[in-house]
């Protein structure tokens, strides 16, 4: 039987793949079209960065089930990769300078997003090899995945909100120096202006401090789980040499698994195609910032962020898909 700490402590980093995904998928599309970045360099170096992870996840999983370190097949990678994925991850919602050519804003954004979804892959492929190693009993992997899966949607739910909730405060916009201004016409225009850039900057600073927590959790929880869990030494293939190509080949012709390979495709697709367009029909389609505009309402309230009815209407998504 597996403890409850054990439980807990496998399931806690679940809390922020989640999340991570969540605003790599969602946030950043409309973080990066705000700083200038070319959505043809940010859509290229998406796709590159799934490429690289669709090659790199054989190879990875390959050298886990082969690796002979003391501490265990799972955990080194597990440690080595789980501080860059931090790094990564702030990085990427952190671009060192305001006025950023397009080029260097978008090659800011694919290089480190590249880099994250490397780390991420050298984490969290063993990560998930560790879960079914953890008991050999049904029943008990059926309770371990409760948790991850519990931790899952609490992670995604308070990362959908958690970015509103921020942005309301550190949103603190000084805008009296436009009082000073002679003409009235000039005075709407600089409050206007001001408030526009003090809802942008509160908007990118919400995320950046989102990333930072999301991240810390995610370090934190990894050593907490390489901590109390200790790898079945029985689960090392010491005396057994494999090669990945039959090993690819024995997974395709395993039944179960491709059965399971299409609704996974079709899940993935689906949630994709959400994660996508949902950012452009919020942001183009409903525009909140044109609303604000036309009825006078300050343009630095969360109500006028795109970002702030993108995760509601995610809260609201994945509350409902919770119930479904």
């Amino acid at each position: 039987p597996l403890s409850l700490i054990t439980k807990l402590g496998y399931a806690i980093p679940a809390f922020s793949k989640m999340s991570c995904l969540l605003i790599l998928n969602v946030n950043a599309l409309i973080f990066y079209e705000t700083k200038g970045a070319s959505l043809l360099l940010i859509s290229f170096f998406t796709a590159l960065a799934r490429c690289i992870e669709l090659f790199l996840k054989p190879i990875i999983a390959f050298s886990s089930d082969n690796s002979n370190f003391k501490k265990g097949r799972r955990k080194p990678f597990m440690l080595f990769g789980c501080g860059f994925y931090c790094v990564f991850l702030v990085l990427i919602f952190s671009p060192p300078f305001k006025h950023m050519t397009p080029i260097a804003t978008s090659l800011w954004f694919g290089v480190f997003y590249v880099l994250f979804f490397i780390a991420d892959t050298i984490c969290t492929i063993p990560y998930h090899a560790l879960g079914p190693e953890l008991s050999i009993d049904s029943k008990e992997r059926e309770q371990l995945y409760l948790y991850v899966f519990a931790f899952q949607y609490i992670g995604v739910l308070l990362t959908s909100i958690g970015p509103v909730l921020i942005q309301k405060i550190v949103n603190h916009c000084d805008c009296s120096y436009c009082s000073d201004r002679t003409d009235s016409l000039d005075v709407a225009q600089c409050f206007l202006t001001c408030n526009s850039e003090c809802g942008v900057t509160s908007n990118e600073k919400s995320l950046l401090y989102m990333c930072m927590i999301i991240g810390t959790l995610f370090v934190l929880s990894i050593i907490f789980l390489t901590t109390i869990v200790k790898e079945d030494k029985k689960s090392f293939n010491s005396h057994e040499k494999s090669y990945i190509v039959p090993t690819l080949y024995r997974m395709m012709m395993n039944k179960p698994f491709i059965k399971l390979l299409l609704p996974y495709v079709l899940d993935v697709l689906i949630t994709q195609i959400l994660a996508t367009m949902l950012p452009f029909f919020i942001t183009y389609i409903i525009n909140p910032a044109k609303y604000c505009k036309d009825n006078d309402i300050n343009l630095s309230f969360s109500q006028c962020s795109a970002n702030s009815w993108l995760g509601i209407t995610m809260f609201a998504f994945f509350v409902c898909s919770l119930f479904t």
